[in-house]
């Protein structure tokens, strides 16, 4: 990304994330659950760098993520594809 660099934003608020799963819930009330299966993430600027950067590292890392195919598999994928059409 053009700018300045944010890598040790990105790692900063990297590990305040991973933080949310252990430490949150010790600070909030008994009776208030965290629910961490959707964290947004906002920034103007450089935060929005790191926001970009961190949102852009999980979906890479998602399995939703399809790998990339090897140059045998791109054209049986292009067959089947001709095949269908």
């Amino acid at each position: 990304m053009a700018g300045p660099d944010t890598n040790e934003e990105i790692k900063s608020t990297a590990q305040v994330i991973d933080w949310l799963s252990e430490g949150l819930q010790n600070l909030l009330p008994q009776h208030v659950k965290a629910n961490l299966n959707k964290v947004g993430l906002a920034g103007h600027s450089r935060g929005g760098k790191t926001s970009f950067a961190l949102a852009l590292k999980r979906l890479l890392q998602s399995e939703a993520v399809p790998q990339t195919l090897s140059s045998e598999e791109e054209e049986r994928e292009g067959e089947l594809w001709t095949e269908n059409q």
